[in-house]
């Protein structure tokens, strides 16, 4: 629809200014305004990332183009927790929620969902490998004294499609009923295990190693406000589940309703 047109390119600036205020140099300048293109560019990457094998499959089989759905609420989840990130200065903050769903008039059977999900997974996670080892040389023109406006926002948009493509095919893989991990695991336990294990070990060997600014070092004194964070963000994660599990099927009929749209 033309509101979701709208909807797509204010969810990839939204999304890309919430990531740049996990930052500490957030400003209101050059760079900043850097900061917040590029990591707009990684959101991008990593959503369109998700949807190019589905949307060649049902362009090839069904001629169907399909349409994309932003869930503007997913946007204040993720504000939330940025805001609260920002007031405990907790770094490295965090951003959970922002979620674009793309919707199909066709329905496919059990192991083709599966086989699309594991090959969207893997395209994703093959654009975070390129976009890891392109940004090494672009790595240069953000330092030292004369750091260019292109510089940065190259650098925000290769890091950021390492990172959020990386964190996102992660969280996506986990075998939950309503992430794709579920899909995949019906229709191969190897192939899951296989995905998660190496989107795992990546995260591992490359984000959490000491210097990679992805693991924060906290103090003493701030252990307890960290610990109250992951309480609070575990009892979230249990409660947001829990709705989607036990709610009443309302979303599916209405789509049904609509024009018998399935989610993917």
């Amino acid at each position: 629809s033309d509101l979701q047109r709208i909807l797509f390119p204010l969810f990839l600036l939204a999304g890309g200014a919430l990531y740049a205020l996990l930052t500490p140099e957030f400003g209101f300048n050059l760079a900043t305004l850097a900061l917040v293109l590029g990591l707009a560019i990684a959101v991008a990457v990593t959503t369109i990332g998700f949807a190019i094998p589905t949307f060649a499959f049902f362009g090839a089989r069904y001629r169907d183009r399909g349409q994309i759905l932003v869930m503007p609420g997913s946007v204040i989840i993720g504000a939330v927790f940025v805001g609260l990130s920002r007031l405990l200065h907790f770094q490295p903050g965090y951003l959970y929620g922002l979620l674009a769903v793309f919707v199909f008039h066709h329905e496919i059977d059990k192991d083709s969902a599966g086989r699309l999900a594991a090959v969207s997974s893997l395209t994703v996670l093959a654009l975070a490998i390129l976009a890891w080892f392109a940004q090494v040389p672009v790595a240069g023109f953000t330092m030292g004294d004369h750091v260019s406006f292109w510089g940065v926002l190259l650098e925000a948009a290769l890091c950021g499609a390492f990172i959020i493509g990386l964190e996102s095919t992660l969280v996506g893989l986990l075998p939950l009923r309503f992430l794709d991990g579920s899909r995949i695991r019906q229709w191969s336990r190897l192939a899951w295990g296989l995905l998660f294990a190496f989107a795992l070990f990546a995260l591992i060997e490359v984000l959490f190693q000491p210097g990679s600014g992805y693991v924060g070092h906290t103090t003493r004194s701030g252990k307890i406000t960290v610990g109250i964070l992951y309480i609070a963000f575990a009892l979230f994660s249990v409660v947001f589940w829990a709705y989607f599990r036990f709610r009443p099927a309302r979303l599916q009929e209405g789509l049904e309703e609509e024009g018998e749209y399935g989610v993917r």
